[in-house]
């Protein structure tokens, strides 16, 4: 994890005085966490997270993007000691609520996609038969649950599930825009 924080800082080009200035402690504080001599309290890896959007999957374990469209709730660091070490509090409250937040947006995922089939059959079979406002609330759902898929999608590279796999979200969107030619929709 000290190596990671490190490389993200460097990576960036961003001098270790002014980094700790943006987290609002010492440089030689910084220098403690980077080189792993004292772990990272989780008040720092909130600055972290809401100053650089800072993956907290990629700093605890390497996994997914550096930068990260996962959003941690609010209420998360509320309910914690401000000097718990960051660590502990990904694998204990981080990580699966994570974890749960991908269940349920992969379960609409799939929903989604099995209305997204039958809306194909249905038009195919019965082309007139669909309401316009119908056929845009199932294409703005459909987008919708896109969207989060993806987000989601953007820290989990390892181990990533079928459903969140880039080629099948591109698969998924290939549909959506067949569904807007067919239904005439731009």
């Amino acid at each position: 994890m000290a190596r990671r924080l490190r490389a993200f800082r460097e990576l960036h080009g961003i001098s270790r005085v002014l980094f700790a200035l943006d987290l609002g402690i010492g440089s030689e504080r910084l220098a403690s966490y980077e080189s792993g001599r004292v772990p990272l309290p989780c008040e720092v890896f909130q600055r972290l997270h809401s100053h650089f959007r800072i993956s907290p999957a990629w700093l605890a374990e390497s996994a997914g993007d550096m930068i990260g469209n996962f959003k941690l709730a609010d209420g998360v660091f509320s309910e914690l000691r401000p000097r718990a070490r960051f660590s502990d509090v990904y694998s204990a409250v981080i990580k699966p609520r994570w974890l749960e937040q991908g269940e349920r947006t992969k379960g609409s995922a799939q929903e989604l996609a099995a209305k997204l089939e039958e809306l194909a059959a249905a038009m195919k079979n019965k082309p007139d038969a669909l309401h316009e406002t119908q056929l845009e609330q199932l294409r703005a759902g459909v987008e919708s649950t896109l969207r989060h898929v993806e987000a989601f999608g953007e820290g989990k590279q390892a181990a990533k599930p079928r459903m969140f796999r880039r080629s099948s979200l591109r698969e998924a969107r290939a549909k959506l825009k067949r569904l807007n030619v067919r239904s005439g929709a731009t």
